[in-house]
């Protein structure tokens, strides 16, 4: 069995908007649809918190810093085959003044925490997939001001996160080449339904050939 970990934020966690308290159901997130469509042989590892930032510390709500989440999250989980990591769009908001390079460099101090953490096979790196974000569409007017030019930065994103993965030789997808605003919800942020579909086929897809490749390598 193949152990994939989903690390992200509110769209791997599966909320609707900001006006719904519950989250999608498994089966409609694409964590979920990712699991039913990889079958018994894969092991899908939801770690979506709401919120949840590369590295930066939100002075309004705790615990959303993926850098201090992740260690403890890779040791309670190992050995790992493949660490999935879309983060990158709470960054985005306005209190953290981060530039889509800033964002990019949180983006590397998770790769380096993995990279060291000895918990893939045998004690050794996992396979990482790197993801750009989705778009941003029109946000709720209440939240807008929070995320003034947040458009414009999010299209930078998988520039510098193809950078990242590049230099430490992990796998990188764009969700934004499948993904448009028409499958974001009501709220600008979360994805739709359609976008979760669209999601769990991208990576089911990029999760095979990774995963066939290392196994061929390490033969």
């Amino acid at each position: 069995m193949k152990h994939v970990l989903c690390f992200g934020d509110s769209n791997t966690f599966g909320t609707v908007d900001f006006a719904v308290i519950d989250r999608f159901d498994l089966q409609k997130r694409w964590t979920g649809l990712l699991a039913s469509d990889l079958g018994p042989e894969y092991r899908i590892i939801e770690e979506g918190m709401p919120g949840r930032t590369t590295a930066f510390d939100d002075p309004l709500r705790e615990f959303r810093s993926g850098r201090k989440y992740l260690a403890p999250c890779l040791s309670s989980h190992r050995p790992l085959d493949l660490i999935i990591v879309m983060l990158g769009t709470n960054d985005l908001q306005m209190r953290f003044s981060a530039s889509a390079v800033d964002i990019a460099s949180g983006i590397e101090i998770l790769v380096d925490l993995i990279r060291k953490a000895g918990v893939g096979p045998g004690g050794g790196i996992p396979e990482i997939l790197i993801v750009a974000p989705p778009p941003i569409g029109a946000i709720d007017p209440v939240e807008e001001p929070c995320w003034a030019g947040a458009i414009q930065k999010c299209l930078q994103l998988p520039a510098q996160y193809e950078r990242i993965a590049k230099q430490y030789q992990c796998h990188f997808v764009n969700s934004q080449e499948i993904l448009t605003t028409g499958d974001l919800g009501r709220d600008g942020l979360h994805l739709a339904e359609s976008g979760h579909v669209k999601l769990a086929r991208l990576l089911g897809q990029k999760a095979v050939n990774i995963l066939a490749k290392a196994a061929v390598g390490a033969k």
